[in-house]
């Protein structure tokens, strides 16, 4: 089996710092080759694979699309489709799969590109064309994205922190989407923010004694300068936010993996993941009122803490980036060829 990965610039970075490494985890494993359309860009590469440790040996190179044509899968984890750095070839009878990342952007644009190469699958961060409504209108890809997760880095996974505060902490950026020009607000014409969450504990946190807000002012998008593995490996518990596009961030991932336990608003999507309410997480309807807070805290104060947390960090270990990257190539071989 020929599966060949176009323009893996992720390899250029340091991967410690990845949240998506389960690219550079299935290229290790899994891949057979790299394309990419510039002979720079080819050495690039090479002393990249080299720096980390790989042989380049193990892999074929193309630097034509012509020469694709005897392989049978052809990944971009990159997004953007637009871009001509990632744009598929047009032509070629192996399956073309694309990494949709960050989708609300220029999403008309991605999903005319898309179409226009022939790209035949899309991947996730969670199966779009089933959970967000933002996706399903922008884009022509009904029951054909596959789901793959953030995960966490190892880093994460390392307890360094053994005193943890018996509270719930709030943290992640929170993006002003109002802006009118733009096709999110547009959509969204009743939302000002991007994670409803988020945005409704910043408002009321010091109301709160067990809630510790780390997250950003109204004039800010992040908070910056925060060590996210640490705070999360401080805490006994999270609140995770699935946002306007309901998708699980990074955080859902590497909050467990620190041995924080997850709360957050019933969902499907984490049905999907394996969260089961009072086994490894708690979830309840509406978190974002102070009916909701309340019940938070009733819930809290009434669990057994290291029976769920044994639970999640169980659960845990299936978002690993190898793990990840390996459900990927299964699903690859079992579900498509």
């Amino acid at each position: 089996m020929k599966i060949v990965i176009q323009e893996p610039v992720f390899l250029l970075s340091n991967q410690k710092c990845n949240f998506n490494a389960y690219n550079y985890s299935f290229l290790v494993n899994y891949a057979t080759g790299i394309f990419t359309r510039s002979k720079k860009k080819l050495a690039a590469y090479i002393a990249a694979l080299s720096f980390h440790g790989i042989n380049p040996l193990r892999f074929n190179f193309y630097l034509d699309e012509s020469e694709l044509s005897n392989i049978d899968i052809l990944i971009c984890f990159n997004g953007k489709p637009y871009e001509k750095l990632n744009k598929m070839p047009k032509v070629g009878s192996f399956l073309k799969i694309m990494h949709i990342m960050d989708y609300a952007d220029e999403p008309m644009l991605s999903n005319e590109s898309l179409r226009d190469h022939k790209v035949d699958l899309l991947m996730g961060y969670t199966d779009h064309s089933k959970y967000c409504s933002f996706f399903k209108y922008h884009y022509d890809y009904e029951a054909k994205v596959i789901s793959v997760p953030f995960g966490a880095g190892k880093r994460f996974y390392k307890q360094e922190f053994q005193m943890r505060y018996n509270k719930v902490l709030a943290i992640g950026a929170i993006n002003d989407i109002s802006n009118g020009t733009s096709c999110v607000s547009t959509f969204f014409p009743n939302e000002k923010y991007s994670h409803p969450i988020r945005d409704y504990i910043r408002s009321h946190a010091h109301n709160y004694k067990f809630i510790s807000s780390l997250l950003p002012t109204e004039r800010e998008e992040k908070n910056k300068n925060i060590d996210m593995c640490r705070e999360l490996q401080s805490y006994n518990f999270f609140v995770n936010d699935l946002s306007i596009f309901n998708f699980p961030p990074a955080r859902t991932y590497e909050g467990i993996a620190a041995g924080s336990i997850l709360v957050g608003n019933k969902s499907p999507v984490y049905e999907e993941l394996g969260f089961v309410d009072g086994t490894n997480c708690i979830l309840i309807d509406s978190i974002e009122c102070n009916d909701g807070i309340e019940l938070l805290a009733n819930r809290i104060s009434n669990i057994d803490i290291n029976l769920i947390r044994h639970n999640s960090k169980i659960l845990s270990e299936r978002y690993t980036h190898d793990k990840i990257a390996e459900r990927l190539n299964q699903y690859i071989m079992s579900e498509i060829l």
